[in-house]
């Protein structure tokens, strides 16, 4: 991906959720003579956020210069003559197209074994105890984004606090005890940090009531990837353009 874009005067970016954004500031930061456009079918990007994290998102694209279109979608696209069509008729030369629009659940592992453990919509239909419904696998858990769980806005720290909730529950099974712990959504879960190019980014916490926002300057490009590997009891990636960086701050 990083090469193609590299290589591509415009680029056009599907999809104004998280994914969407960061790809499309970050594209527009390190290669800012690039025409970068952004496709939302929504009226707002970060449509499943707060409205301030919305207006804070639309600011920094713009600061950038990204090209932002909502309320349009991508009807067809041509790789080979490097074209995007739109619903409104609007046809884009584009050298790069990227899909941000989100994941579909991968739930197919139960399809035979239990398929009426699976919502309409692909999700694992479980109990508050993380345990599929179906009372034929008691056996079986399910945690983080496949999980038919009223968690508003998934990511890891949600899925991180049902895995401990399963984790807990099948220590007691093993036991002979009956799962008695239950996972239920808590507001600070929801918090989400929204990077606006590589220097910049917002972050923003809502209990659905009220919302939070703050804004920063970041000075570590990788966004604290590396901290993510060592959590994990890994070596962090090596990284050409990173080590570079390091190099030149030293200097």
């Amino acid at each position: 991906m990083q090469q193609r874009i590299a290589k591509a005067d415009t680029v056009v970016v599907v999809g104004g959720g998280a994914a969407g954004v960061e790809v499309a500031t970050d594209a527009k930061s390190f290669y800012p003579d690039k025409h970068i456009i952004l496709v939302h079918s929504r009226a707002a990007v970060m449509h499943r956020f707060g409205k301030d994290l919305q207006t804070a998102a639309l600011e920094g694209l713009k600061r950038l210069d990204v090209e932002v279109i909502l309320e349009d979608r991508v009807i067809e696209e041509d790789d080979a003559n490097g074209t995007v069509t739109l619903k409104s008729g609007r046809k884009i030369e584009c050298n790069f197209f990227i899909n941000c629009t989100g994941q579909k659940p991968n739930s197919s592992i139960l399809s035979t074994l239990s398929p009426n453990s699976i919502s309409s919509s692909g999700y694992i239909k479980v109990k508050p105890t993380l345990q599929l419904v179906d009372e034929k696998y008691q056996n079986i858990y399910s945690c983080g984004d496949v999980t038919d769980m009223d968690v508003p806005t998934p990511n890891a720290r949600s899925a991180m606090q049902q895995s401990v909730v399963a984790a807990e529950n099948i220590l007691l099974a093993i036991d002979g005890k009956v799962p008695k712990h239950e996972y239920q959504h808590t507001w600070p879960e929801s918090l989400i940090k929204l990077t606006l190019g590589l220097d910049r980014s917002v972050t923003h916490l809502s209990d659905g009531k009220s919302d939070i926002l703050w804004r920063s300057k970041e000075k570590d490009d990788a966004l604290m990837a590396a901290q993510c590997w060592k959590s994990l009891g890994q070596v962090p990636f090596e990284d050409d353009y990173m080590q570079n960086q390091k190099e030149e701050g030293q200097v």
